[in-house]
Formats: structure tokens, C-alpha cells, sequence
């Protein structure tokens, strides 16, 4: 158990949850109007039918990719895995009511 907690984890949870400021998180929402993309995705550009039929039954799962300066420490790792930890909970909870 462990008392202090770093600021990554609210940050995580806020990420997950959707609730950042994007003012100070401009890129979570997506790349911004104003960036000149084509708006081409990777999938239009190449087929489907060299995929593994395998890999038609997973889902798209959102992935929270958190990159820190510096490396993390300890708390901040621990912070990561609990913030997964909780998420997965809850998903295999729902999956139990159903």
C-alpha cells in the first residue's frame, strides 16, 4: 500500500475517461483541423485480405499510449498497471451481467 500518488494517474484516468482539458491535451480528441492531412487512413490504402482470419474476431480495443521523459518510476509504473487493472475489472464485470 502506498500513500502518495503521482500525477500520471489522474491524468491516465482523466485520458480514459475523457474529461482532459484540451487545451493543455490538444492531440487525445485526435490531430488537429488545421495540420494540412490528407485524411487518408492506413486501411484505405492497403487491402484487407492479407489479414489473418484470426485477427477478424478481435475487437479494436482504445490504447493509452503514455511516453515520459526521462523514464518512470516505480510509482508512476505501478500507477499504469493499476489504472489497467481497474479498467479490465470493470469489462469482465459487465461481462458476467450479460
Amino acid at each position: 500500500m502506498s500513500r502518495w500518488t503521482p500525477i500520471i494517474k489522474d491524468v491516465m484516468e482523466d485520458a480514459i475517461d475523457n474529461k482532459l482539458d484540451e487545451e493543455h491535451f490538444p492531440y487525445l480528441a485526435g490531430a488537429p483541423a488545421s495540420t494540412g492531412a490528407r485524411g487518408i487512413t492506413i486501411n484505405t490504402r492497403k487491402g484487407q485480405w492479407h489479414k489473418d482470419r484470426s485477427q477478424q474476431n478481435m475487437k479494436d480495443v482504445l490504447r493509452l499510449i503514455v511516453f515520459i521523459v526521462g523514464g518512470a518510476t516505480f510509482s508512476e509504473i505501478r500507477c499504469a498497471y493499476e489504472v489497467t487493472k481497474a479498467k479490465e475489472f470493470l469489462k469482465n464485470l459487465k461481462q458476467l451481467s450479460e
